[in-house]
Formats: structure tokens, sequence, C-alpha cells
């Protein structure tokens, strides 16, 4: 979901049974209602809309991405990027730059720089990956899991590796660059990386999940598939709270306010507002109710 002044734009796509609306559609953020649905080619997709100077770039369940009007969801270009779409497509979160658009493929592991009219510029292809990461950015240089498996760090004028940190298990989540380091998670550790050089500089023993860390004020916020929200310190990777959950935590942390909100990825998923500092529940929501 992406919310911009009065609208909130979200991406629906088809499960075994669902014969609902898909695509990417507009809401109006006051009252919910639909202000205009693009299909995507038919059957949407679970890629999260990126939005700049009045367009929406998004991935679709059949492989493009698609950049469509944001005021009327007329589309204005698509490209196919991945070949081998399966039940997924393109569901990479596609990142705006300056210089273009950033983004994932699963199938070869491939991070792609589309102009802001649809032609690739470079991709750098390195072997099958989860289809959910995302890139992250920081100074001129993008950050992605690659399928070695390995954390890539690319040079965005060139499109070349600068360098790659080679990880035993594979990356799950999508890293975040903060602070001159880079911080994700693979199915066994937490990780916590100099941005310029890809020296390691701490590890912590965690089973990850597509949650992606999230940094503020010196803490990184992460879900675990152990069925919790972890806190640790930035510099020292040391663990400071642990909020146990009514599942897996899939999805990726906001801090905002000091609370820390998130949801489970459970068949009652429940909504989280913790206290950032502490890890204890203000409140939750149960969405099944």
């Amino acid at each position: 979901t992406a919310v911009s002044e009065d609208r909130v734009y979200v991406s629906s796509w088809p499960d075994m049974s669902y014969t609902g609306l898909q695509g990417i559609g507009c809401l109006d953020a006051d009252d919910g209602s639909l202000l205009w649905l693009n299909p995507l080619g038919g059957k949407g997709g679970a890629s999260t809309p990126a939005l700049r100077d009045g367009r929406v770039y998004v991935g679709s369940f059949y492989g493009d991405l698609y950049c469509v009007d944001a005021e009327t969801g007329d589309p204005i270009w698509n490209r196919t990027l991945e070949t081998e779409p399966q039940w997924w497509g393109i569901a990479s979160s596609p990142l705006v730059l300056d210089d273009g658009i950033l983004v994932t493929t699963f199938s070869g592991g491939a991070l792609h720089l589309l102009s802001f009219e649809g032609e690739e510029i470079w991709n750098l292809s390195t072997g099958r990956i989860d289809p959910y990461t995302s890139p992250a950015y920081s100074d001129g240089k993008a950050y992605f899991a690659g399928g070695d498996p390995a954390l890539y760090c690319v040079d965005i004028s060139s499109g070349l590796p600068l360098w790659k940190l080679p990880t035993e298990a594979p990356i799950t989540s999508s890293p975040s660059a903060a602070d001159e380091s880079v911080f994700f998670a693979t199915s066994d550790t937490l990780w916590a990386v100099d941005a310029a050089t890809g020296d390691v500089l701490w590890q912590e023993s965690m089973k990850g999940t597509t949650s992606s860390p999230a940094i503020s004020l010196g803490r990184v916020y992460v879900g675990t598939d152990e069925s919790s929200l972890n806190c640790y310190d930035k510099s020292s990777g040391t663990l400071l709270w642990r909020a146990e959950t009514n599942g897996p935590v899939a999805t990726s942390p906001v801090v905002a306010s000091g609370f820390v909100y998130f949801g489970t990825q459970t068949g009652e998923g429940i909504i989280y507002a913790l206290d950032a500092q502490s890890g204890s529940t203000v409140w939750s929501y149960d969405v099944s109710e």
C-alpha cells in the first residue's frame, strides 16, 4: 500500500479461490471509496506500488512492470521483465530514484534499472531469489539479495557490482540501508554490514522472514519466523527486547512517534502497536473479527 495526500494505492492479486477485483486500485483516503482500478493485465499483482510525479509504478502477476497515471489509473506503459512469472510475477516493490526505477525479478535473480519511459538501462542477473525481496538505495549504490546467495552492492551509474557478501543461507528480507550500514535477514541470521565495503559488522542468530529491518534512533526492529518482533542495538547487535506475537511476522515493521506497527502472518492475523522503547503492547487489532 502507498499513500499520497488524500489517496491510497493498493495492489490485489488472486489466491486459489478469489474472484473479486484484482489489479492496482486507488481509494479515497477519507471514505475508502474506489476511485479507479487498473487490472494490470487481468490478475493484478503482489508488488507494493511506488509513486512519483503523478505516476504509479507497480509489478504485475504476469511479470510486467506497469506505469499508470496516478490521477486516472490509465496505463502509460508496461514492460515484461519476468519471463517465468509462476504465481508471483513481479512481487518486488519498485524503488523510484532520480536515475530511474529499480526493481528485482526472481527467476534470474536480477536487478533492473529502467528509465521513466520504460526503457531498460541495465540489469544484473545472479540466480533465482526470493520473489518478495526488493532493492535498497543509498549514496549512488543499490543493495539487493542475490541468488548465490549473497548480498550485492551495485553502482547505479554502471550497473556493475562493487562488492558482494556471500551468505550460506538464502536472504529472505529486503535490505535496509541506514547510517552507512546495511541490515538484512537470512533464514537463520540477522546481518549488519558496512555499506561501503561489505565487511560484516555483526551477526545475530534469528529465523528471518520477508520482514525488512526498520532502523530508528539507534535500534533495529525486525520480524521473525519464531512468532516475535525483535529489537536490537544498531551498533552492537545486542538483543534489547523480544515481543511475542500470535504467529510469524512476515510484514515489515514501521516505526513512528515512539511506536512500532506490524502484522502477523497467520489465518487470524493481528495488527500490533508496540512501545518502541520497551516492546510492550500498546494496542492490537484482530483483522479476522
